[in-house]
């Protein structure tokens, strides 16, 4: 099946956009007539949002970012009714989010938003990947650990769930390696943002949630 050009150029500039709304900045803006990144790590993130004012903002900021998250990766398998059409909606929703073009392409680390895109991709995975989430982060208070984990651990449990599906007939062969790629990449991308935290933590210099962020 053909799929013409203008499908794909929809498929990526439209979450990418969407992505571009960082609910960090705004959020920040609009309740504190702040700006998010000029505090602790300088991230427009959930965590960051968290350490600099509290809950209730944070709150708002995750809700945010995994609503776009889930809307991308929505359009994307929309504009493209393909395998791999609503995988590339979540990566230029994740790609607006990182380097989002209405905030000068400085934004999060993607944990939220790549959450969202999996409630389009397999919901199943969410509440699979939820358990060890939540378990890393109540156990260390590193909530760094938890992310880089479950993006790690997201191609793993991809891999396991499609050997599954495949066996019952329920999934192609070729489709089960499209999945298993692409959350091998998104994995990836999320980790590598996590790359400053992975450095502190091996050094044992990363602050644990709850605790005030120094300036990176």
């Amino acid at each position: 099946m053909d799929i013409p050009v203008f499908s794909y150029i929809l498929a990526i500039v439209i979450p990418y956009l969407l992505g571009s709304i960082s609910f960090g900045i705004l959020v920040s803006k609009l309740l504190h007539k702040d700006d998010v990144r000029n505090h602790g790590s300088g991230n427009a993130g959930t965590t960051n949002a968290l350490r600099t004012y509290g809950g209730k903002t944070a709150t708002l900021v995750l809700v945010g970012d995994m609503l776009k998250g889930t809307l991308g990766a929505y359009l994307g398998a929309i504009f493209i009714d393909q395998t791999w059409g609503v995988y590339i909606g979540a990566f230029a929703v994740i790609i607006g989010h990182l380097f989002p073009v209405f905030f000068k392409f400085k934004g999060g680390k993607g944990v939220a938003t790549a959450a969202g895109t999996l409630l389009i991709i397999n919901p199943i995975l969410v509440g699979v990947l939820v358990v060890p989430f939540l378990l890393i982060l109540i156990g260390t208070k590193y909530m760094s650990l938890a992310s880089i984990t479950v993006a790690l651990g997201y191609p793993v449990v991809t891999f396991l769930y499609n050997n599954i599906m495949v066996k019952e007939g329920l999934l192609t062969t070729q489709d089960a390696f499209v999945s298993l790629v692409m959350s091998a990449l998104m994995g990836l991308l999320v980790t590598f943002m996590h790359r400053a935290n992975i450095k502190r933590l091996l050094t044992g210099t990363e602050n644990k949630l709850g605790k005030k962020k120094k300036p990176e």
